[in-house]
C-alpha cells in the first residue's frame, strides 16, 4: 500500500509559541544598552565605512574618512557611544545603531529563532547578512558620492540613487521593515529549492514503483 505523499511545504514555516519566545529574548539581548557595545560597534563600522571609501575612490580633495569620538564628546540624541564622525566635513556625527546594527540584530533574532534545520538557517543567515551589508554601503557611499565627489553626484545614475536612498534608507522605519523582507526573502527562496527537491524524490520513487509493477507483471 504506497504511503502518503509529504505535504507540501509553505514559503514559511509554523510560528510556534517557543519561535516567538525565542525571537522576543534574542530581540532585548540584542537591542539592550550593554556598556560598551554600542563603541564597539562604532569601530567596526568605522573600519566598514573606510574600506568602502577606499574602493569607491577618488574623491575630490581629501577623501572622507569615518572616526569614532572621544568618550562624551557626541550627544545621546546624536547616537552618543554609536556615533561616528566624518574628518572631512567638521565631524558631523552619524548614529550607526538605527542606520547598521537595529536592521543586523533584527534579522539575527528572525534568523536564529526560525525552526528550520541548521543548514537552510545558516544559508539564510550568509545570504541575510550579505543583503543587508550591500544595503549598508549603498547607505554610506549615496550621501558621500554627493559631498565629496562632485563631478560624480550630476550623473543621472547619481540622481536616481539619491531617490532610492530617500525613500528606501532615511525613514528610520526602513531599519526595521528591511530586516524582516530579507528574512522573509531567505525562508522563502530556500522553501522553494526544498520544494523542488522533494518533487524530484517524489518522481524518482514513482518511477521506482512503476519498474518493480512491470517486473511483476512480465
Amino acid at each position: 500500500m504506497d504511503s502518503h505523499p509529504p505535504a507540501p511545504e509553505t514559503w514559511l514555516p509554523p510560528v510556534d509559541r517557543r519561535a516567538l519566545a525565542v525571537f522576543a529574548a534574542l530581540v532585548i539581548i540584542l537591542l539592550a544598552p550593554w556598556p560598551g557595545w554600542g563603541r564597539a560597534f562604532a569601530k567596526a563600522f568605522g573600519v566598514f565605512g573606510n574600506g568602502l571609501v577606499v574602493v569607491a575612490g577618488p574623491w575630490d580633495g581629501p577623501p572622507p574618512r569615518f572616526e569614532v569620538p572621544p568618550p562624551g564628546d557626541v550627544s545621546a540624541r546624536d547616537g552618543g557611544p554609536w556615533a561616528v564622525v566624518l574628518s572631512s566635513n567638521r565631524g558631523i556625527p552619524l548614529d550607526t545603531r538605527i542606520i547598521a546594527y537595529t536592521p543586523l540584530a533584527i534579522f539575527l533574532a528572525l534568523a536564529l529563532a526560525t525552526p528550520v534545520a541548521r543548514r537552510r538557517k545558516l544559508i539564510i543567515l550568509a545570504g541575510g547578512f550579505a543583503c543587508l551589508l550591500v544595503r549598508l554601503a549603498f547607505a554610506v557611499l549615496v550621501p558621500l558620492d554627493r559631498a565629496f565627489a562632485g563631478g560624480r553626484s550630476g550623473s543621472t545614475l547619481a540622481e536616481l540613487a539619491a531617490v532610492v536612498w530617500t525613500v528606501f534608507v532615511t525613514p528610520p522605519v526602513m531599519s526595521y521593515a528591511t530586516p524582516l523582507v530579507v528574512w522573509w526573502l531567505g525562508v522563502a527562496l530556500t522553501t522553494a529549492r526544498r520544494a523542488e527537491a522533494s518533487r524530484g524524490a517524489g518522481r524518482s520513487r514513482t518511477r521506482g514503483r512503476r519498474d518493480r509493477r512491470g517486473q511483476r507483471d512480465r
